[in-house]
């Protein structure tokens, strides 16, 4: 098995004894590392496909940056850059992919059938 398979099944499967979680704290870091520089390519693919320049992207940066400080309304922090990666399954694939409740239905049988295979 892959190193990396064993990073998300230990990560899936966390126990609360600190050699785990120091263990899983370790995991989450390296994770997060290949998704930075994840993003740095695609940034660069962008820009030099000419759909991004810099000055489009301090704008949105800066659009998004501001957003995360609230705004009017009954709940502001669903405005916030992070929200949407806060919240559990069921509620992104209503309020950000706007699931409906048969598209989410089926969704959930599509992933128990997953689950059986393995």
């Amino acid at each position: 098995m892959h190193p990396e398979s064993q990073r998300v099944l230990r990560i899936q499967h966390l126990s609360a004894d600190p050699a785990s979680l120091k263990q899983a704290v370790e995991d989450l870091r390296h994770m997060l590392l290949s998704v930075i520089h994840d993003v740095a390519v695609l940034r660069e693919v962008v820009q030099k496909n000419g759909l991004m320049n810099d000055e489009l992207y301090k704008s949105l940066r800066s659009r998004s940056m501001v957003a995360d400080y609230g705004g009017p309304g009954p709940h502001p922090w669903h405005g916030h850059s992070y929200y949407r990666h806060t919240l559990d399954e069921d509620a992104f694939l209503t309020d950000v992919l706007g699931f409906t409740e048969a598209e989410r239905a089926a969704f959930r049988e599509e992933a128990e059938t997953r689950c059986t295979m393995t």
